[in-house]
Order: structure tokens, then sequence, then C-alpha cells
């Protein structure tokens, strides 16, 4: 839950790679990292619908409304970090970084959306 603990703080939004971490080991203590713990910023953003529910449904079950959904999730929490983000008293270059983690990882599920629902277009066609 690296990301998720980086996100909370949101007058020092930091994740452990962005802080110079590599990632892994202890991130306990994650959350206190932010100087100004906004309570609004936390519950916006720990209240996400959980992908591990479609993760774990069987493609032929998947369609591509609950995709476009989670799709409009994602880009509403990266908006979400963008505005957090505006208002921190992190560095040019810290901000810069986070954006660009959040940025590639919205990217990348926009293109795993797309070949996914490519996929269950194909099923479709062939089945009808």
């Amino acid at each position: 839950m690296e990301t998720r603990a980086g996100i909370v703080g949101a007058g020092n939004v930091r994740t452990r790679r962005a802080a110079g971490g590599d990632g892994g080991g202890d991130d306990s203590g994650a959350e206190s990292r932010g100087s100004d713990d906004s309570g609004a910023a936390r519950q916006g953003l720990l209240k996400r619908p959980s992908s591990f529910k479609l993760a774990k449904t069987p493609i032929s079950a998947t369609n591509t409304d609950r995709i476009n959904a989670l799709n409009d999730t994602v880009n509403k929490h990266c908006d979400d970090i963008f505005k957090i983000l505006s208002a921190s008293k992190e560095t040019i270059e810290r901000k810069t970084i986070i954006e660009s983690g959040f940025r590639a990882c919205r990217d990348a599920f926009k293109e795993v959306a797309v070949t996914l629902i490519n996929l269950l277009d194909d099923r479709a066609s062939e089945s009808h």
C-alpha cells in the first residue's frame, strides 16, 4: 500500500520512491510524514472503489461499463492528486516526480483498458 500511504499527507505528499527510498522495506509512519494532513483529502482518496473485485472477475464477466467507470475513477483521483500537489509545500522537482508517476500509471491503465475493451468486443463479435 505504498501509494496509498504516500497520497494521504496532503501537505507533504510523498511515496517512498519519490522520497529517495527504494520503494521496499518498512513504510510504517508513512502517513505521519505529512505536515498538513487534510481530513478531506484523506477521505476522498481512501474511499475509492476497489479494483480488486474487477481483477478477480473473469474476462467473460467483465463489461465495458465497469472498465469505463474504473477509468473515470482513475481520472478523478489523478485530478485530486494534482490539486493537492498544487497546494503542497513540496519542491517543484518533487511535484514533477510525483505528477509524472501518477500520469504514467494513468496512461498505463488507459492502455490496458483499451486492450481489454477490444478483447471483450472481439469475444462478443465471435459469439454472434
